[in-house]
């Protein structure tokens, strides 16, 4: 009784120290009628406040961030089954790893109806928002998030103070500009399971189509050999073309000590060093920004006397007596843009820092309170460094061979070079797919960036690209503000486009996202008008149509027919060695001569047999075409080994309501091939 009078007297006053849902709203929650909770909760939580550890365990979250919790808690106890939720909270709850387990409660118990992400002047803070809007079910009931949409719109570029009228227009009206993307918004839908195809589950805002390059869950992993290093390399079934991706980032294990890579990535990837105590350690040249020392040349060690430190010095320090009095060793610390006249440090940065090296310094900064001289084994190589942090990061360059710092980290490619990985991270595309679906915010860390994925390019596809990348170094040698967007990063945009084979549409939707999340740099978005994708869209001649000419041709020294690739005729069914043999004696013999194309499910006469009753016949797994690739790649391993992947594209391909498998070999091998077994 004392503690309703208390409370009693409490609701009395203008302002409430607390919400008692339970005692003011009584009958929201105690009435036989009520089911126990409001129909819509409006709210703008606090963010940024961490709550205490018991509250985040208690509604089973990843993060004691207080938005989260107010998300989960209002879920959880406030509104009834089928009632509505509608926050403004920050976004970085969309794909941040942190908030994984918020992300898991929305996307498994309820339906998220509306993700709206806004521009930065809706509350000027450091971080976006976004307006979300979820409708609950049945308590303690898995959702079934197949069966609903979510819509998402990207209005980040629409003030919310400045445009009001037609930021209100796109508010109230999404669903009529689904599937319109434009400099200035885009809007678009898909099903709420598509995030299960990533482990991470992000909410994404942009395109379903492309989210695909990212599916972890449905596509067929191999390990095959690529520069001589074993890696994983992934197939999955994109724009009706196999594509095969590899993970950009390895992961390792850790025993006493020592980082055991996995082998599941093309690159390795490592934080850099915090000194504890920059201004101790760090100096800088004329163009360098803060407060540091301003260097001497001659105090800098040169690149044959880096190339010749020892173990001890790379670990410890070194001796200046031993090299002239010389102890400044170059540090990657990131780079500054200058998006007014279109920069981005990118490709190639002259380091504009130096770090103090000598043994007396090295030991100070193992001692300094919030130092960490992390991956000693990734100092002084030459590389790939990133910065992690800021508007336009990330952004890559040519490592300067000297240290890493923390918020410029190093990435150590396994496979291929670092002028084509730089080619391929640089891209507008590969950028695309880092901000939109692995961290929008303005943060890539290391532990976020290895689930990019690179295509699985072919020597010559490779070559345009470093020669490109070459260009572009050059270029910046000569001078540091070389225009590169403007030249040739056009060219290289349109090869990596062309290697993840994307269509039209799905360039124009990375090309106008470009526009939007960079404003100052939207001149170099190549946005074509819809009606130049319908006329050459109309050009292009189908994949059938292609086929149906071919199977026309007749047989040549350059077109082969079978009818199966396993399934024998005249036994009706029973899978025939001989029959496997024939078919990659055919791809010796075109890997031995130009190249050519093997047609499966055409007879010799021409006639269309298809697959679907003959070879597809014979596997027992619900996807005939992954159980056909997966036996088709266990051929080549059997007959070849795997040297010769790259040398032909498998695609199945519909002519006449019947599969077909086209496989087209490109080029004679390096050397003369013959069949194993």
């Amino acid at each position: 009784k004392q503690n309703l009078k208390r409370l009693d007297e409490i609701s009395q006053n203008e302002e409430k120290p607390y919400f008692l849902w339970h005692l003011f709203f009584r009958e929201i929650f105690n009435a036989p009628q009520a089911k126990n909770g409001f129909d819509i909760v409006i709210g703008n939580p606090p963010y940024g406040v961490d709550v205490e550890k018991s509250l985040q365990e208690h509604y089973g979250l990843g993060k004691r961030d207080s938005y989260g919790v107010f998300m989960s808690m209002a879920l959880h106890k406030l509104i009834k089954p089928g009632g509505h939720l509608c926050f403004i909270v920050s976004d970085t709850w969309l794909t941040i790893s942190s908030h994984f387990e918020l992300r898991q409660q929305i996307l498994d118990h309820h339906h998220l109806q509306k993700v709206i992400r806004l521009h930065g002047d809706c509350f000027k803070a450091t971080v976006n928002s976004c307006i979300v809007t979820v409708q609950t079910t049945a308590a303690n009931k898995k959702h079934n998030s197949a069966e609903v949409k979510v819509l998402a719109a990207d209005l980040t570029n629409l003030s919310t103070r400045k445009n009001i009228a037609e930021f209100r227009d796109k508010l109230f009206h999404l669903e009529e500009y689904v599937g319109i993307a434009k400099s200035s918004f885009a809007v678009y839908e898909y099903e709420q399971n598509l995030p299960e195809i990533n482990n991470n589950l992000p909410v994404i805002v942009g395109s379903p189509g492309l989210f695909c390059l990212l599916d972890e869950i449905n596509c067929i992993k191999n390990r095959e050999t690529v520069d001589g290093k074993s890696i994983e390399v992934r197939e999955t079934n994109f724009n009706e073309r196999s594509l095969k991706l590899i993970r950009f980032g390895d992961e390792y294990s850790k025993e006493k000590g020592t980082k055991i890579w996995l082998g599941i990535g093309a690159c390795e990837i490592v934080s850099g060093i915090k000194t504890g105590d920059n201004s101790k350690y760090v100096y800088k040249d004329e163009r360098g920004r803060g407060d540091y020392r301003i260097f001497k040349p001659s105090l800098v060690l040169t690149i044959k006397q880096i190339a010749k430190l020892t173990e001890k010095e790379i670990e410890g320090g070194i001796d200046e007596k031993q090299y002239s009095g010389a102890y400044l060793v170059p540090l990657d610390k990131g780079g500054d843009s200058d998006t007014d006249h279109g920069f981005l440090p990118n490709y190639f940065v002259p380091t504009e820092y130096y770090l103090d090296w000598r043994i007396a310094s090295v030991k100070g900064m193992y001692k300094e309170a919030h130092s960490d001289m992390a991956n000693p084994e990734y100092r002084f190589k030459n590389g790939i460094t990133y910065s992690r942090t800021g508007q336009y990061a990330p952004t890559f360059r040519i490592s300067a061979g000297g240290i890493l710092e923390s918020k410029s980290c190093g990435i150590f490619p396994k496979v291929f070079t670092e002028f084509y990985m730089l080619g391929i991270i640089n891209s507008k595309l590969a950028r695309f797919l880092i901000k939109n679906f692995i961290m929008h915010t303005v943060e890539s860390s290391v532990g976020t960036l290895p689930t990019l994925v690179i295509p699985f390019s072919d020597e010559d596809q490779r070559r345009k690209v470093e020669s490109l990348v070459t260009s572009i170094v050059s270029n910046q040698q000569k001078n540091n503000d070389y225009d590169f967007l403007g030249n040739e990063q056009k060219e290289i945009d349109i090869l990596v486009y062309q290697l993840f084979n994307l269509t039209n549409d799905q360039i124009n939707e990375v090309e106008t996202w470009f526009a939007r999340r960079y404003p100052k740099l939207a001149k170099y978005a190549y946005i074509k008008p819809k009606e130049e994708f319908v006329k050459a869209e109309e050009k292009k001649v189908s994949a059938a149509e292609r086929t149906k000419e071919l199977i026309a041709q007749g047989e040549s020294k350059t077109l082969e027919f079978k009818s199966s690739l396993r399934y024998d005729m005249e036994k009706k069914g029973v899978p025939a060695k001989t029959i496997e043999h024939s078919t990659f004696k055919n791809i010796a013999a075109f890997l031995n001569s130009e190249g050519g194309t093997l047609l499966i499910g055409v007879n010799d006469e021409g006639i269309i047999v298809g697959l679907e009753e003959t070879d597809f016949s014979t596997f027992s797994g619900k996807n005939k075409k992954d159980e056909f690739l997966k036996h088709f790649d266990n051929l080549v391993q059997e007959y070849f080994g795997n040297d010769f992947t790259r040398k032909f594209n498998v695609d199945f391909v519909e002519v006449e309501g019947k599969t077909l498998c086209a496989i087209e070999i490109k080029e004679r091998a390096v050397k003369p091939v013959a069949l194993h077994n």
